[in-house]
C-alpha cells in the first residue's frame, strides 16, 4: 500500500466519521439536550448552560455523549490531522514552497487544532462524568475555552490554505508554476 493510498483512505475514513457525527450522533444529542453539543459550540458556553445541558440529557443521553459520540470524535482529530496536514501541505507545494518546512508548516497548522480537540474531549468526558450537580465553573471554562479556542485555530487553517490555493491558481494562470 503507497502513502498516496493511506492518506486518501484517511481522507475518506474522515469524510465518514464526520458525516455520522453530523447525520446521526450530533442531531440526538441536541434532540435529547435540546440544545448543540458542547463540541459545537462555536462561541462558547458558560456553567449555567453546561449544567442545563447535562441536566436536559440525563444519564441515557450523557452516556451517549461519552460513548458513542466522543468516541467518534476521538477517531475523527487522528483522522483530521493526517489528511489535512497532507493537504495543506500539498497546497503549499502548489503554491510553489519547496522542501521539508511547507510540511512542518502544514503540520503545525493542523496540528493546533486537533490537540485542542482532544482537550476538549478530555474535559468533556470529565463534565459527563461529574454530571450537573458536581460540574465546577473552572471545568467548564477550560472545556469552553478549549472548543472556542479550536474553532478559531481550524478556521485560521482554513483561511491560511485558502491563501495558498489563491496562490497556486494565480501562479498556474499566471506561467509561474512551469
Amino acid at each position: 500500500m503507497t502513502l498516496r493510498t493511506i492518506l486518501v483512505a484517511c481522507a475518506v475514513a474522515m469524510v465518514a466519521v464526520s458525516a455520522t457525527m453530523l447525520g446521526w450522533s450530533v442531531p440526538r444529542l441536541v434532540a435529547i439536550g435540546g440544545g448543540q453539543p458542547f463540541d459545537l459550540r462555536f462561541f462558547g458556553y458558560d456553567h449555567a448552560e453546561a449544567i442545563a445541558f447535562l441536566k436536559a440529557l440525563g444519564p441515557q443521553g450523557a452516556s451517549f455523549y461519552a460513548n458513542v459520540q466522543l468516541r467518534l470524535d476521538t477517531a475523527f482529530p487522528l483522522l483530521y490531522f493526517v489528511s489535512l496536514s497532507w493537504l495543506l501541505a500539498s497546497i503549499f507545494g502548489w503554491a510553489g514552497f519547496a522542501g521539508i518546512g511547507r510540511v512542518v508548516v502544514a503540520c503545525i497548522v493542523v496540528a493546533v487544532p486537533t490537540l485542542l480537540d482532544f482537550a476538549e474531549n478530555a474535559a468533556i468526558r470529565e463534565m459527563l462524568r461529574l454530571g450537573p450537580d458536581a460540574l465546577t465553573p473552572d471545568l467548564v471554562s477550560w472545556a469552553s475555552a478549549c472548543s472556542t479556542t479550536k474553532w478559531l485555530t481550524a478556521l485560521e487553517g482554513v483561511t491560511i490554505a485558502a491563501a495558498g490555493a489563491v496562490v497556486a491558481l494565480a501562479r498556474r494562470f499566471t506561467g509561474a508554476a512551469r
